[in-house]
């Protein structure tokens, strides 16, 4: 008999309906919903092993070590249930001359780790020193660049943390991307560390263009739901059809001809106002910021601060996840 609460997607894992399962999470079906036993749909279809098969290939359950464990939260749910924070992520760099990352050494991924895990109640530190054999360096926490040599930009490096910034820092974030290739796209002829945004224009490979509203609440909300992939269409680069790969943090279309890297950067709130900001480029080393966190936003409805229609986009809900997400199960999975 079928267990109350039980969904359409736990019937379907519990008889091994592989068809089925994919067709309903093509349509929204939330595959982290519990019922009356707090039994997901994952957890209906342990004993069955191509329905394992299925969300092990298709599921996201850590960065830091190789388990192939099937996660069962969503990471807000995840984050709820954990006092300490949790470590699964890899600081990374790369020089804005390369077009490779390289990850930082032990000492300084854990203080860059730990210069993140504050709570919004606390001012947040927004440069790093960091001891170099030959030349001081310091890392903007607000731009996410290495910075050598006077700030000149060919002597920097970008930065990212490759994992969630929730499950890490219970952060809400702004996700980036940089074309290393595109078929019309141009190299300035020296690097720069402006930050740009997704207008349809000539694309400028090697510059970072921060991810509008919409795109940006759907790379949230899939990595909120773990997903290895999600694939949408970009309108500022003629409606191209874009793939995310969120375990490698690298995106390319169907062709291999545009491609190129992911990151996110934290989003802040005003220490002395105690509302969000909208533009990290307009921040300066000296603003007094905080990391705009769960907690804020928990405190922040409760207050007013943020309107009931903007809820959302913090919640981070199933409903009609994959309305935008070209989603083939039969060629991915």
């Amino acid at each position: 008999n079928a267990v109350v609460g039980s969904t359409a997607l736990h019937a379907a894992c519990y008889q091994g309906h592989l068809q089925i399962v994919k067709y309903l999470i093509q349509h929204g079906a939330d595959y982290f919903i519990t019922n009356a036993v707090s039994e997901t749909p994952i957890d209906n279809g342990r004993t069955r092993a191509d329905i394992q098969k299925f969300f092990t290939d298709f599921l996201l359950s850590t960065y830091s070590n190789d388990s192939n464990t099937i996660p069962h939260r969503s990471i807000l749910e995840e984050i709820k249930h954990k006092q300490e924070y949790i470590i699964d992520c890899f600081w990374e760099y790369k020089p804005t001359t390369d077009n490779r990352w390289f990850t930082f050494p032990s000492d300084a991924s854990l203080r860059l780790q730990q210069s993140l895990m504050v709570d919004s109640n606390q001012r947040l530190i927004t440069e790093i020193d960091l001891k170099a054999s030959r030349d001081p360096q310091k890392i903007s926490i607000i731009q996410f660049l290495l910075k050598r040599k006077n700030d000149q930009p060919e002597n920097s490096a970008w930065i990212r943390c490759r994992g969630s910034s929730l499950l890490n820092f219970r952060c809400y974030s702004q996700w980036q991307i940089l074309f290393n290739k595109h078929p019309t796209g141009e190299t300035k002829p020296s690097p720069t560390i402006e930050i740009l945004d997704m207008k349809p224009t000539k694309i400028q490979l090697n510059s970072w263009y921060s991810m509008d509203k919409k795109n940006n609440f759907f790379l949230e909300k899939a990595m909120n739901y773990r997903r290895k992939y999600i694939t949408i269409n970009l309108n500022f680069i003629n409606n191209e059809q874009i793939t995310f790969d969120f375990e490698n943090f690298i995106f390319n279309n169907q062709q291999d001809t545009v491609g190129g890297f992911l990151r996110w950067v934290p989003k802040f709130v005003s220490y002395a106002t105690k509302l969000p900001l909208a533009n990290n480029a307009k921040l300066s080393a000296t603003f007094d910021i905080t990391l705009l966190t769960t907690s804020y936003v928990e405190q922040a409805i409760q207050d007013g601060l943020i309107p009931s229609g903007e809820t959302d986009q913090y919640s981070l809900k199933c409903d009609n996840i994959l309305n935008h997400d070209i989603l083939d199960l039969s060629d991915k999975v």
